[in-house]
Parts: C-alpha cells; sequence; structure tokens
C-alpha cells in the first residue's frame, strides 16, 4: 500500500479542463482510482493512501477520456508525469521512476519493431512468390521476431522484482519443442505441451498483476480457448488456478469471486455444475471468509438445489396426475429417451414452440422417445391445462399436472419459468437440459449419434 507521502503530480500541455482522473485496471475491467484538479501552478496532484495498490494505472483526460498509461509503486513515492493532451498517444515524460522507464522503453522498442515488421509483411504480399527476395523479407522477419524475444528475456533478467518486469515477462510466449509423429498426434503433444506450461511466465500470485490487463486476459484464454469446454475439465482448470493463487488472499479472492460470479449467471448448459463445485468446495468449507452468513446459506441452499439437477445425475423422482386424476411418476415412463417438459397455457414461448414440440415427437416417438409434460399450472388455474392440451394438438403424449402441488415439482426442478427442458436417457439420468424446443430435433441427433458410436 502507498504511504501519505506518495504523491503523483501531473502536468498537461495543451489541457484546457480543470479535472484530470487516474484509473485502473482490475481483472477486466477499469475504475476511477482518484480525481484532481488544477491547482494554482496549473498541476494536478494526486495524494494516493491505502485506497491504492500497486498497478498500471491510467491519466484520464476529459471529455474525451483519453489516456495514458502509468506504473504507481509504494517503492518511487514522488512521481512527476509531464503529457501533452494533443499527443495522448505518445510517451510522456515521467520524473523519479525506473518502473516506468523500463515500462515505456519496452513499449517504445515494440513499437519500432512492429513498424518494421509491418512494412517487412506488406513488401512480402507483394514480392515474387517465389525467389531471394522473398526468402530476404522472410529472414529479417525472423530475425526482428528474435530480437523481440532477446529484448524480452533480458529485460526481465535485469529487473526482476519490477512490475514493468512482470508484465513484460507475462507476455512472453510459450516456446514449444519440435514433437514426432503424425501431423494430429504432433499437434495433440504441442496442444498439451502448451497447455502445461501456459503460465510458466506468470506468477498466479502476483497481485500486483491484478492491476494490469494481462492477469485476466491470461487466464480468461486459459479456461475459454485452451481447456476442454466440459463441467469436468473446467472444474479441474479452476482448482488448478485457485491453488496456484493461494499464497496471495487477494488474486485468490478475486479468482473465486469471478469464476462463481460468471457461472452463476452463465446461460450456457452445464455451467451450473461450476457453481456448485465452487460453492461445495471453497464457500461452504469456509475458504471465502469474506461472504456474510446470510449470504453463504442463500449460495448454499441455491447450490443444493441444483445438485440433483446437474448433467449426469438421475433426475428427481416427481409423481403427478393426468387428466383424470390417475398418478403417474417420472421414472414409470419406459423410454430410450425422455423429454421432462414444464410448459404453462398462458407462457407466450410456450404457445410459440408448442408446434415445434408436436412436430419434434411426430418424428421422434418412433425412434425410442416420449414426451413427459408437466403443467405448472395450479388449483383452480390448473383447467387451462387441459383446454390447451386439446387446442395445441399435444394429445399423443403424456400430459400431466399437480394442481395441489403434491410433488413440489418447483422446488425439486427449479422451474422459476417456462418452458423448461430436460432430456433423460432410459435410467433417467440427465444428458442436457434448457434445450430451446426448436432446437430439441438437433440436439436428438447428437445424442443418439453419440449412443451409436459408444456400442
Amino acid at each position: 500500500m502507498f504511504s501519505q507521502a506518495t504523491q503523483l503530480t501531473v502536468e498537461v500541455k495543451n489541457f484546457q479542463r480543470d479535472t484530470v482522473l487516474l484509473a485502473y485496471f482490475y481483472g477486466e475491467k477499469q475504475y476511477i482510482a482518484d480525481t484532481a484538479v488544477r491547482n494554482s501552478s496549473d498541476k494536478f496532484i494526486f495524494k494516493p493512501d491505502s485506497f491504492y495498490s500497486t498497478g498500471l494505472y491510467l491519466i484520464v483526460l476529459p471529455p474525451d477520456n483519453q489516456y495514458t498509461q502509468i506504473i504507481l509503486t509504494p517503492k518511487e513515492d514522488n512521481l512527476t508525469a509531464i503529457l501533452d493532451a494533443e499527443k495522448i498517444h505518445e510517451r510522456p515524460r515521467i520524473k523519479g521512476s525506473q518502473e516506468n522507464q523500463i515500462f515505456w522503453d519496452y513499449l517504445d522498442f515494440l513499437t519500432t519493431k512492429n513498424a518494421e515488421a509491418t512494412s517487412l509483411k506488406q513488401a512480402l504480399a507483394e514480392a515474387p512468390p517465389i525467389g531471394q527476395e522473398r526468402e530476404l523479407y522472410q529472414r529479417k522477419l525472423e530475425e526482428i521476431d528474435q530480437e523481440v524475444k532477446t529484448y524480452q528475456k533480458e529485460l526481465v533478467a535485469r529487473n526482476k522484482n519490477a512490475l514493468a518486469a512482470a508484465i513484460v515477462r507475462a507476455n512472453i510466449e510459450v516456446e514449444l519443442p519440435e514433437f514426432s509423429g503424425e501431423k494430429q498426434e504432433a499437434d495433440k503433444k504441442r496442444f498439451y505441451y502448451y497447455r502445461s506450461h501456459y503460465f510458466d511466465n506468470l506468477d498466479l500470485s502476483d497481485n500486483r498483476l491484478l492491476r494490469t490487463p494481462v492477469y485476466f486476459d491470461k487466464v480468461d484464454r486459459f479456461i475459454n480457448k485452451y481447456t476442454v469446454q466440459h463441467p469436468d475439465s473446467i472444474i479441474q482448470a479452476l482448482d488448478f488456478l485457485l491453488e496456484e493463487s493461494s499464497d496471495n488472499p487477494e488474486t485468490f479472492k478475486f479468482l473465486l469471486v469471478h469464476f462463481l460470479n460468471e457461472y452463476a449467471s452463465s446461460k450456457f448448459v452445464g455451467t451450473d455444475a461450476m457453481y456448485v463445485h465452487l460453492v461445495d468446495n471453497y464457500y461452504a468449507r469456509g475458504l471465502a471468509p469474506w461472504v456474510e452468513q446470510e449470504q453463504l446459506q442463500k449460495m448454499m441452499d441455491h447450490a443444493a438445489t441444483l445438485r440433483p439437477l446437474l448433467i449426469g445425475k438421475i433426475a428427481p423422482d416427481i409423481k403427478v396426475y393426468k387428466q383424470d386424476l390417475t398418478p403417474i411418476s417420472l421414472h414409470d415412463v419406459k423410454a430410450r429417451y425422455t423429454i421432462l417438459f414444464f410448459w404453462a397455457p398462458d407462457c407466450g414461448h410456450c404457445k410459440k414452440s408448442m408446434p415445434d414440440l408436436v412436430k419434434f415427437y411426430e418424428q421422434y416417438k418412433d425412434k425410442g422417445v416420449e414426451i413427459f409434460a408437466v403443467c405448472t399450472k395450479l388449483l383452480e388455474k390448473e383447467a387451462s391445462c387441459w383446454e390447451a392440451v386439446e387446442e395445441k394438438g399435444m394429445i399423443n403424449w403424456i400430459n400431466t399436472s399437480d394442481k395441489y402441488l403434491r410433488s413440489k415439482f418447483g422446488q425439486v426442478y427449479n422451474v422459476k419459468s417456462t418452458p423448461q427442458v430436460y432430456v433423460l436417457d432410459s435410467n433417467k439420468e440427465i444428458l442436457t437440459k434448457q434445450v430451446a424446443v426448436e432446437k430439441l430435433g438437433e440436439m436428438m441427433e447428437i445424442i443418439m449419434k453419440e449412443e451409436a458410436e459408444k456400442q
């Protein structure tokens, strides 16, 4: 944290406004940290206190919010940044900071090398398809790439404890060895090597990097690009990230909170498994002391509701009633596949999708598919269920209701809106859920193909 003596003075040429903002990165977002008003010397002075932490900050100029970057650290407690509002994207003069000297020297070097590479790529595009000229351009591009790699490694080696060096190091790509075998086999080996060494150059417990764009970008790509998008694989990756970050309470908290919120609000099928895992294995075990007991209990209760409804679980049995009041249980249905369908006659989306469901059933009923429909209307409104069954042509599958809610289907299946769709196998294992009715046919084709391949 910063001391009361820390001061950042900002001088801005060609700027008429009386206010300058100081912002910071945190994860994938940027936040306003402070505001400074022009003083009698035409300077803007920020005096960081305990609110500030080491990181990459933004000096922001209203009203267009153009900005330049600056590293702030308690070790450099008296900085002056001089910039020109008309040349805001050029390098500012920053006095009293070795960190910013390293950082901006690196940015200037990259700018130069990127310009050289762009020029060579343009020449290469215009060069003859074969010949010495083309080889020369290609060789020069490779030399530039090697220059950048060498610069990065030397910068990191010379400045091991600097945040600027940690930022540069985090951007160094993993060097891949050569792999033998057929192309597909070699590509697979290359992928898994890259993934296992993905964080070699980034310390997941370094909370300084939280206040840079680097940390979140690397973590997000690891989960969404380099992890198989299956709950088991994602859960394993989340556990790895949380273990690697656990040496620092702030990085651990950031990752745990971020991913819990992401999976709590996600609309993708199966992500509730990650939410339940995080609650069960971290929050419920006392590893999130920042959460108040009342909120923690709500999270645990929600996880308890979702847990039996996860893909791969046996769908909870419910006993509901046909129109003639004959009781029938979900698990009594003998079918290769069962579509559990919660609906309401006054639900707009149900009305819109019902013709698709009727068409789907006609196509798949002879392929072992049964529909177990539960109308969610209660008491005197339950009569509207049977009117809609006749009106919408839903008479051929199993239609049920539970006007007195004896089965507690709404609680058991967390039915907060309709329609709700679950696809179950012959053992009533949940294969998938939350499928749009109009996509049921496509989904069944995928499920049947996978089953055939397994057999």
